[in-house]
């Protein structure tokens, strides 16, 4: 998380509540990064965190680096100190660059909001729930039998209702929900593949980002 006030926007007068109510956690958060340089929300979701903070470091170490390291066409690391052309050292610098840029396009590409691959069937499947919500209720409560209205009210558990329980008026909600899944598992193995090229290409390079 960039900020320590991230997720508590004042949208309302609830909103607003929240957020004076938590000031007290923004200091001591606050302070924690200032004394360890990171704190308790950082760690509550540390992948989360690395993904969102790390991308922003590698750009902001590429555009205000002084100096370079030398890669070759191979993607090797050279350690040399011999005397390059002025074209060479152009080369290595635009290497070196490009590659603290692929690391942190892959590691966005590879995170929920910013991935590029957006499943087809989202609004397909949204369509039906909101169609659901409006009629039955959002968890379906008004397809609830007398007796199961008695006895949520005793146990205060509720049943949850989807469109497949009433396929008669939702016919293709089972078959887009389906398509959406395996569209889902496609997402994830190729935010998967993505991820592990920039963690690699990232302990490959790990000693180079310094300036």
């Amino acid at each position: 998380m960039r900020s320590v006030f991230d997720g508590y926007e004042i949208r309302s007068i609830y909103g607003l509540w929240c957020f004076i109510k938590n000031i007290p956690t923004f200091i001591k958060w606050g302070h924690q990064r200032i004394h360890k340089g990171y704190c308790d929300r950082d760690y509550y979701c540390f992948c989360y965190w690395f993904l969102e903070i790390v991308p922003d470091m590698l750009e902001e170490l590429n555009e205000n680096r002084h100096g370079y390291f030398q890669i070759d066409e191979n993607g090797k690391v050279i350690h040399s100190f011999d005397e390059i052309s002025d074209e060479q050292e152009k080369i290595y610098s635009e290497r070196y660059g490009d590659m603290l840029k692929i690391i942190a396009r892959y590691l966005r590409e590879s995170t929920e909001e910013n991935c590029s691959m957006k499943n087809p069937y989202d609004d397909a499947l949204h369509e039906i729930y909101a169609a659901f919500e409006k009629k039955y209720g959002l968890t379906g409560e008004k397809l609830m039998s007398t007796e199961e209205r008695e006895k949520a009210r005793k146990t205060g558990e509720y049943p949850y209702y989807s469109p497949s329980d009433v396929p008669a008026e939702f016919p293709e909600f089972e078959e887009i929900r389906q398509k959406h899944l395996e569209y889902d598992v496609k997402i994830r193995v190729h935010r998967e593949k993505v991820r592990k090229v920039a963690l690699d290409m990232f302990a490959k390079y790990f000693d180079t980002l310094v300036d």
